[in-house]
């Protein structure tokens, strides 16, 4: 039935787009993305947007820029329909998008902005560097004006992130003490998020903080997905924020209740923030992320295999033959992705376990590509 609708939406509203006003156009932009996402939860959106009707709405928009004067609502809602889509507009549609909100930046709501950086962070598109220097100006208003919502927090710490962009030391200051001050409020993903996000950037964060988000996670570790606390637990090890022994025998214990659930780059995020414990971690715990890595394996890229290689060394861990081979045919098949950084860890692995037989084809193939200057 919304296939059928969307439809027939598609072809009344096409002639009508070169007319339509910047709300209108919101309108039918949004509907798209809102029947798409009413599919059956786990079900493949049969709601698709024909390539003329997007060109057709692209087309309308830009020169809504010019003459229509949309509004930072609609601004922001265009960009956030557009990322959701997945439809990445030309260069020339993007410049234009700029100047046009760049225009309207000091009438935007906290939820315009975060959903406009959420946006072009998704696209990839990295903004103009005055534009987004506006930008954070004008959140760090609103967040002066109004503690921004759990959400807004969330969508503009993983967008800086994914930009490569870390504010100055104010801002940052800042932003932790509203999400400080919101906490209760977070859902497990925003938080992982947040704590993603100071991580990438190397922040310095507020122990304060780094101590509630534990309490945070002790007090509601059934509401996290498995690869949520894999994030979490990553993040403050990462910012010097090591989780107490109880709370990783505990947030570990919930990750192997959803092992299904974990993806390769979870399960290397688990070994890494247990190889990084500043005490030893009871052995039972390495051979149950063994084993579930040894599982997916062949799903790992290289730097995820990086991470786990590393991550042994640091335990000074032998793993079984078996995971070594797996780990070896894993790590040949990616030996085209692998960084300096990543080769070196794979080296690590090969001294510390004293297995160099299981890995000589890697090691052979790695060197003649003289993607590492390391000496094995």
């Amino acid at each position: 039935v919304l296939s059928q609708l969307a439809e027939l939406l598609q072809a009344a509203s096409l002639p009508l787009l070169p007319s339509a006003a910047a709300a209108e156009l919101s309108i039918l932009l949004w509907s798209q993305v809102s029947m798409s996402d009413g599919q059956t939860a786990g079900q493949t959106s049969s709601v698709t947007t024909p390539r003329p009707w997007m060109e057709a709405w692209l087309a309308a928009s830009k020169r809504s820029f010019s003459f229509g004067s949309p509004s930072s609502r609609d601004l922001a809602q265009w960009l956030w329909c557009l990322a959701k889509r997945g439809v990445r507009p030309n260069g020339q549609w993007l410049a234009s998008f700029q100047v046009a909100s760049f225009r309207q930046m000091a009438s935007a709501s906290s939820q315009d902005l975060s959903n406009m950086l959420w946006a072009l962070a998704t696209l990839g598109t990295p903004p103009d560097p005055a534009w987004l220097q506006q930008h954070l100006r004008e959140f760090g208003r609103r967040q002066a004006q109004r503690s921004p919502l759990p959400q807004h927090l969330s969508n503009v710490g993983w967008a800086l992130a994914k930009l490569s962009h870390r504010p100055d030391r104010d801002w940052l200051a800042k932003y932790q003490e509203d999400v400080l001050m919101a906490l209760p409020k977070f859902r497990p993903q925003e938080i992982s998020n947040v704590l993603w996000a100071l991580a990438v950037l190397n922040c310095k964060a507020e122990q304060a903080l780094l101590k509630q988000c534990q309490a945070y996670m002790a007090a509601r570790l059934p509401s996290f997905k498995a690869n949520e606390v894999a994030v979490g637990l990553w993040a403050l090890a990462r910012l010097r924020g090591q989780p107490e022994l109880r709370l990783m025998g505990a947030a570990l214990q919930h990750c192997f209740s959803q092992a299904r659930q974990l993806t390769p780059k979870g399960l290397s995020l688990l070994m890494w923030s247990v190889g990084n414990m500043t005490t030893p971690p009871p052995k039972a715990w390495v051979v149950k992320l063994l084993v579930a890595t040894q599982v997916r394996m062949q799903g790992f890229s290289a730097q995820e295999l990086s991470t786990l290689a590393v991550s042994l060394a640091r335990l000074e861990y032998r793993p079984p033959q078996a995971w070594l081979d797996s780990f070896a045919a894993a790590a040949a098949g990616q030996m085209a992705n692998f960084g300096a950084q990543a080769g070196c860890s794979l080296g690590v692995i090969c001294l510390q376990t004293q297995l160099r037989h299981s890995c000589d084809a890697v090691l052979e193939c790695f060197v003649s590509r003289n993607s590492c200057r390391c000496s094995f």
